[in-house]
This record gives structure tokens, sequence and C-alpha cells, in this order.
């Protein structure tokens, strides 16, 4: 998920990358939406929201 997939006045973001291959939009809580607001702080629209604290994005060989 990018930066620019978030619509924070919206409080939802879209996930493009799934299973099953189709656009999933997602609805944000105010907790949720102010925990997408800190992670975005400071990256431009095409950075990735959730990386490795090296910057790296997560691979799917990551997860167990």
């Amino acid at each position: 998920m990018r930066v620019a997939d978030v619509d924070l006045a919206a409080r939802s973001g879209v996930v493009r990358v799934t299973k099953n291959g189709m656009l999933q939009t997602i609805r944000f809580t105010a907790k949720g939406c102010a925990f997408i607001k800190s992670m975005i702080k400071g990256k431009a629209k095409n950075d990735l929201i959730f990386t490795k604290s090296s910057g790296a994005p997560w691979m799917p060989s990551d997860q167990d």
C-alpha cells in the first residue's frame, strides 16, 4: 500500500495487491486513521507505507 492509496479525509485506503487480484477498499477507524497518518508523515505519494526498519519493502518470503 502506497501513500497515494490513502484518503485520510474519507478515512479509507485502497489495497492494490490482493490474493484474487481485485482492488480492495478498506475503511479506517479513527484510531486506524491516526495510525496511518503517523506512518505516512514525511513520505512521498509513491512511497510504501509499511516497510522494514531498513526501508526495504516486505516480501512474501518475509512472512511465516
